[in-house]
Order: structure tokens, then C-alpha cells, then sequence
């Protein structure tokens, strides 16, 4: 009997790809519904987390947001062993995560084989310090310009490969929306804020006025 061009190695192979693209669609689908749900910055990082974890090990996960002006990089949120900690703030400097910023470009970290992690976490057990084993790091795109990053940890060594690397860009990839939507929201809170507090300053400064606004809390008329 001959065998069919190709074989079943082929076959096999063709089958896993078209696998591995569904699942990569299921995800991004799944997390583009939780994701939009999201109403700040907070809850999008608990939806990033909670589909980062299904798909591969994020023992440590962290969402930062990138500002090319100032050139900083702002922890939204971080998540240790499933304790979720604040955010913090560090320029870009020599670190993989700056690097993956630079570069745009994702990248696996494996340590210590490649230098000394730096940790924004410390391991509570004992005031012992456990450093990460392994990592993926990834940044989030609009269009050409990082607006962010995504990183995975791992204590175990070697914990990640190139299907984590593509999974966690996928992750990425449907992060970027949200953040731009949900930067415009705060960005837009930020602007009626301001009018409320110019008009509450000339209500101050006023015994009997008729203050005429607009939609937007913008004055427009003093009779």
C-alpha cells in the first residue's frame, strides 16, 4: 500500500497548527468580551490576569503602561502567587522589560542565565528573597508606538517557549483597545473635572450671578 504524500506526520502536523490557531482565536475572543467590560485600568488588568493564567503559567504577572514623553514606565497592577499587589512607577533603563519597550519587540527571559532579575515583588516567606526562574515579555502596540507591556514569571526554570511568546502577544494585541479606550475615558473625566472646578472657582468669586454652561461643564454666558 502506498503511502499518501506528505504521510501522517503531515497530516498530524496540519491538524496541531489548525488546533493551536483555534484556540489562539477562542482566546482572543474571549478575552476582547471581558476585556470591554472593563471600566478602568484596575479591571482590565484582573481580565488580562485571569486569561493570561489559563493560558500558561503566571505565577507573577504584571500590566504597565508606557510614557514615551517622560519615558516611564507606571505598574498598573501586579499579581504574585495569587496575591494581587499596587503599582508603581521606574524609568526606562537596562532591564529586559525596558528593552522589550525599546525594541518593541517580545522576547523569553530565562535567568540566571542571562543576568539578575529585577524584582518589583519580594517573596514574604521568612524576609527571603525568591527571584523568578524564567519569563515572557511582550509589548503592547498601537500601531508602531508601545503604550505598554505584559510580563509573565516563573519560579521553575525553562517555564515558557515560543507558544507562550505568541500566546501572550495575542493577549497583548486585544489589550491595546482598551487601553486606548480606557485612557480616553479618564482622559475625558480629567477635562470635566477641570471645568467643574473653573466654575465652582467663579461661583466663589461671584455674590449674584446667572451662570450659562454647556453640555460639557464649559462656561458660555454671565448675566
Amino acid at each position: 500500500m502506498t503511502r499518501p504524500v506528505g504521510g501522517v506526520d503531515t497530516l498530524y502536523s496540519a491538524t496541531a497548527t489548525d488546533l493551536q490557531l483555534r484556540a489562539r482565536l477562542e482566546l482572543a475572543s474571549r478575552l476582547g468580551a471581558l476585556a470591554s467590560d472593563a471600566h478602568d485600568l484596575s479591571e482590565l488588568f484582573r481580565a488580562l490576569y485571569d486569561e493570561t493564567a489559563r493560558a500558561m503559567d503566571a505565577t507573577v504577572f504584571l500590566f504597565a503602561l508606557y510614557d514615551d514623553g517622560s519615558q516611564t514606565v507606571h505598574v498598573v497592577r501586579q499579581m504574585d502567587r495569587g496575591e494581587e499587589h499596587t503599582g508603581g512607577s521606574f524609568p526606562l533603563g537596562q532591564g529586559f522589560t525596558s528593552e522589550v519597550i525599546r525594541t518593541a519587540t517580545p522576547r523569553i527571559v530565562a535567568w540566571p542565565d542571562e543576568g539578575t532579575p529585577i524584582r518589583l515583588l519580594y517573596g514574604t516567606e521568612s524576609g527571603e528573597l525568591v527571584s523568578p526562574r524564567s519569563g515572557v515579555v511582550v509589548p503592547i502596540l498601537s500601531g508602531s508606538r508601545v503604550t505598554g507591556v505584559l510580563s509573565v514569571q516563573s519560579y521553575v526554570p525553562d517555564a515558557y517557549d515560543e507558544e507562550d511568546l505568541l500566546a501572550l502577544s495575542v493577549i497583548a494585541a486585544q489589550a491595546s483597545a482598551n487601553v486606548k479606550r480606557l485612557r480616553a475615558t479618564e482622559e475625558m473625566a480629567l477635562e470635566h473635572e477641570r471645568h467643574a472646578q473653573e466654575l465652582e472657582a467663579v461661583l466663589a468669586s461671584m455674590n449674584d450671578a446667572l451662570v450659562t454652561v454647556d453640555a460639557r461643564g464649559a462656561i458660555v454666558r454671565l448675566n
